[in-house]
């Protein structure tokens, strides 16, 4: 991949990370799995495992999938569809708010004060887009992202990513290593 302008590429034990900012372009590959994160065109499309997310922010339309299963979010009416192993949500956010309770898996979403908080199987996601803030919970892993200050902090299985990319800056621990 072609990029304008390399702002690093860090080894760690074989692992490898390719950052290319110049051009809002982040290619960031570890033990095998994938991100990448085009920010200018709003385009993030993220693999981790065989596992892919595609968001397309500038149209207001999230495309997820996760193991096989798919989440289609359209922002722009205001309507939400999440299909999860064959099963299907349709969500009308008009009223602003929606709880859905499917196999005693909860969703809860109070898009009024953009706060959204999803439950899944006893694992919860709080976002908090207004101030451009999100909480990510899975299954005792967390993920904080802070895009306002342009700074990323990523907690996974106690294993924590740091990326401060206003700075061009990119510090990275894994399992306590910096």
């Amino acid at each position: 991949m072609e990029v304008e302008e390399w702002l690093g590429v860090v080894g760690h034990g074989g692992r490898e990370w390719v950052m290319g900012e110049g051009e809002g372009l982040e290619v960031v590959g570890y033990g095998g799995r994938v991100w990448v994160m085009e920010e200018e065109e709003g385009l993030e499309v993220v693999g981790y495992g065989g596992r892919v997310w595609v968001m397309k922010e500038e149209e207001g339309l999230e495309v997820v999938g996760y193991g096989g299963r798919v989440w289609v979010t359209e922002e722009e009416e205001g309507l939400e569809v999440v299909g999860h192993g064959g099963r299907v949500w349709v969500m009308e956010e008009e009223e602003e708010l929606e709880v859905v309770g499917y196999g005693g898996r909860v969703w809860v979403m109070e898009e009024e004060e953009e706060l959204e908080v999803v439950g899944y199987g006893g694992r919860a996601w709080v976002t908090e887009e207004e101030e451009g803030l999100g909480w990510f919970g899975y299954g005792g892993r967390v993920w904080v992202m802070e895009e306002e200050e342009g700074l990323k902090v990523v907690g996974y299985g106690g294993r924590a990513w740091v990326m401060e990319e206003e700075e061009g800056l990119e510090v990275v621990g894994y399992g306590g290593r910096v």
